[in-house]
């Protein structure tokens, strides 16, 4: 029973880092394509 749970924990928290990693990767993505127009977004990080 206790692997069980942790087998589900631990693809949770997999799933929960693949999310953060994909939303920051949109993020630059977006802020690239953004700071080619005339201005940045202040939003944007260097």
């Amino acid at each position: 029973m206790i692997r069980i749970l942790a087998r589900a924990v631990l693809s949770l928290l997999a799933n929960a880092v693949a999310l953060v990693v994909a939303a920051l990767l949109l993020s630059k993505v977006r802020c690239r394509s953004a700071s080619v127009g005339s201005s940045s977004p202040s939003w944007c990080s260097p």
